[in-house]
């Protein structure tokens, strides 16, 4: 993006935000609320347009929007009249004064507007006086109730503070809002995040980075690791077409406009080619979702910071890495599945976050402060092991459930809104549908996730992630392996039982239209994505593709029910389980997601995916696909612990206790493919975690013989050893 084209909307919204400006009041008029669940919300527009009116003043020096600003700042003293004397005796925080405007997110560009015109002469000393005691006595409301912690609702403060204190100068008082600001950004510079969502991360960064900006801190806090991590995070987060993925607490592609603000400033300060390529595609796609004529002031207010930040000399750069973690397996807990950058590429978003074991008296303060009992803390969803998106060619094939249907926690929070494993005590009588049957509170459920395995290998791309699902004592792996020449996903869930009791486990997968159904195997797609509750004009996705969602493995109830989600009418695909299990039992799922041309029956591998082996006590599983002549076979080892000896002495494998039999493949690593490729005579093969793989009783690989030396035993033994991963190909 260039400077121009953001001062270019930002000139033309300025324009629109004057035409609107008396039609936007009469509908606040018309909707206030003084007793809505947030206080006293003071018109929102009058603000922004000031800040805008300000901004294009000190670029300009035209004195007419100086006057603008000027009429705005002014004006938002007058509608504290109808917030009601009783509203306000009852609100401990608004005893001596009501804030100027919401505290949150316009107090920032109110007082900015300020700061555009202070100086340029149209403000009489009575009504400067007037404007800074707005100021001050927002501080004070602000004071009663400075949430702390790294997340976007402590940061707003810090920065409108901040700001509050550049306009107001030096005194004894603001010394002390100050130090106030220092102790709440001292939890998120240099720190992580605490919130897990896509609307919130970018308000929390976007704070975080005006505060230091108005306090000098730029030079330090560009230069902490953890800084850069998040413009990295952003980067490698969007789709091919510049679309964010809604985790978390978020609406379909909420906030684009600030990661994109984000965006440009990363990409000036550390000089990135592919920050500014991010840039550039955010703000394509989210262009092309606005509405032509409309021009939102909302949107221009980051635009001035995006114009602000923008340097025009850091030339865009497309990334041309394929899946990778994002960023890692301790804060982000994040995998994206792509086979590349261009518009026509496959897309995959896999989230595995929890709330994670570091901040833990923020988080604590925060739960047991505010009533948000269907989230974690901050903003998260019961999403973990759950995959958010899912695209092709900007074709939405899976996407998210969305923020919440209504105040304080919505259930659109809860797992079942979500593309994951659902776990409920009891079982389910045949009358019972299967939404009713899961159907709970919504509260959210303690877990605890880490990821077991990330392998790239030249023919496909596996990750294993597991969850620890507390409250039933059930241990939950994930296991996603995406065949990169067929664009398929094969999905195997391991469920294991810790303790003796009545389960019922739900595979759920969402969509919205069902194309055809074929035995265990669905067609769907999304013609519309709705991006808050009554949406009149909800996101219309591409027609090119539909998804098959296939199930392989027999012995499951397999079904689908209508679900209001995403606030809209959708469907749920199911499978499930539903019985009794003793402690250590075992239960398995095996799920295959194949992109496919929406308007062609023909599906190459449809039926051709199955199951060739599963253990009996489930703990390992092999399944092959056929294409043409072509064939795959891959083996999980389902239970880790499966082939290990006796922890008396080390290594507690050999070869001869941990292979499996799988049929055509015998080995002892976690995870091995082979494929049989007849156009090259060829059969390429890789493993992970395993010393040897043989195939049709061929060996394939094997590790070498070391020697190791045994503390207890005081001898010298040869023992086998287990390699982290190795590929090959040989001729058959």
């Amino acid at each position: 993006m260039r400077k121009e084209e953001y001062l270019s909307y930002i000139k033309n919204a300025v324009l629109y935000g004057r035409e609107t400006y008396e039609q936007n009041t009469k509908k606040w008029l018309e909707s206030f609320d003084p007793r809505g669940f947030f206080g006293y919300t003071p018109p929102g527009h009058i603000p922004v347009q000031a800040f805008l009116e300000g901004f294009m003043y000190k670029l300009t020096g035209d004195i007419e929007h100086a006057e603008w600003a000027k009429k705005g700042l002014l004006e938002m003293e007058e509608f504290k009249k109808y917030f009601p004397m009783d509203a306000s005796v009852q609100r401990e925080d608004y005893r001596e004064a009501l804030p100027i405007t919401e505290p949150l997110f316009a107090f920032q560009p109110y007082i900015s507007a300020y700061l555009y015109i202070k100086d340029s002469g149209v403000l009489s000393k009575q009504e400067e006086q007037s404007i800074r005691k707005s100021i001050k006595e927002t501080v004070e409301v602000i004071l009663h109730f400075p949430e702390w912690g790294a997340h976007n609702r402590s940061m707003l403060r810090v920065w409108g503070i901040s700001l509050a204190c550049a306009a107001l100068g030096e005194s004894v008082e603001t010394k002390e809002w100050l130090k106030l600001c220092e102790c709440l950004a001292s939890e998120t510079i240099g720190r992580w995040s605490i919130e897990d969502t896509e609307l919130y991360v970018p308000l929390w960064l976007f704070a975080t980075m005006e505060y230091v900006k108005i306090m000098n801190r730029e030079e330090e806090y560009y230069r902490m690791p953890q800084t850069k991590y998040y413009f990295d995070f952003i980067t490698n987060l969007i789709t091919p077409n510049g679309l964010i993925p809604d985790f978390g607490d978020a609406n379909f592609n909420s906030n684009w406009y600030i990661w994109l603000a984000c965006l440009e400033k990363g990409a000036s300060v550390y000089k990135c080619g592919h920050m500014k390529y991010a840039a550039q595609k955010i703000y394509e796609f989210g262009m092309s979702t606005h509405e032509k004529g409309i021009y939102s002031l909302g949107l221009a207010m980051y635009f001035v910071y995006a114009y602000m930040y923008a340097d025009d000399g850091i030339i865009p750069k497309k990334p041309t890495g394929g899946s990778n973690e994002l960023l890692e397996d301790l804060v982000g807990k994040k995998i994206v599945f792509r086979n590349g950058w261009e518009e026509g590429s496959t897309y995959m978003l896999f989230n595995y976050r929890d709330e994670g074991y570091y901040a833990y008296i923020p988080r604590k303060y925060l739960r047991t402060t505010i009533d948000v009992k269907a989230e974690k803390m901050h903003h998260g969803h019961s999403d973990e092991n759950s995959v958010v998106m899912l695209t092709k060619a900007g074709n939405i094939l899976l996407c998210d459930g969305g923020y919440r249907e209504n105040l304080p926690n919505g259930k659109y929070r809860a797992d079942i809104y979500h593309n994951r494993m659902v776990f409920r005590e009891g079982i389910k009588a045949n009358h019972i549908p299967v939404l009713e049957f899961l159907h709970d509170d919504g509260s959210y459920k303690k877990v605890f996730t880490e990821k077991i395995h990330f392998q790239r290998f030249s023919q496909l791309e596996m990750s294993r992630t597991r969850m620890y699902y507390l409250p039933l004592d059930i241990v939950w792996d994930r296991s996603i392996v995406y065949v990169l020449k067929e664009d398929m996903f094969i999905i195997i869930d391991w469920v294991k039982f810790n303790k003796e009791g009545n389960y019922m486990c739900a595979n759920l997968w969402h969509s919205q239209i069902i194309n055809g159904i074929y035995g265990n195997c669905y067609d769907v797609y999304y013609k519309d994505i709705h991006r808050y509750p009554n949406d009149a004009q909800p996101y219309q996705n591409k027609t090119d593709y539909s998804l098959l969602v296939q199930f392989p493995l027999e012995g499951k109830n397999i079904g689908h029910e209508p679900i209001k989600r995403c606030y809209g009418d959708n469907i749920v695909i199911y499978e499930y389980s539903n019985g009794h299990y003793k402690a250590g039992q075992s239960e398995c799922f095996v799920t295959v997601l194949c992109p496919k041309r929406r308007d062609k029956n023909e599906i190459r591998w449809k039926r051709k995916v199955k199951v060739e082996a599963l253990g009996e006590d489930k703990d390992y599983i092999c399944v092959s696909a056929v294409a043409d002549k072509d064939e795959l076979y891959i083996t999980v080892k389902l239970d880790l612990d499966k082939g290990l000896l006796s922890d008396e002495f080390c290594p507690q494998y050999t070869w001869e206790s941990g292979k499996i039999e799988y049929g055509l493949i015998t080995t002892d690593a976690d995870f091995s493919y082979v494929w049989v490729d007849d156009t090259e005579k060829s059969v390429k093969y890789g493993l992970i975690d395993g010393s040897g793989l043989a195939f049709k009783h061929k060996s394939l690989f094997f590790t070498p013989k070391f020697s190791s030396y045994q503390l207890r035993a005081k001898k010298l033994i040869t023992a086998d050893h287990k390699w982290k991963a190795w590929e090959g190909e040989t001729e058959f």
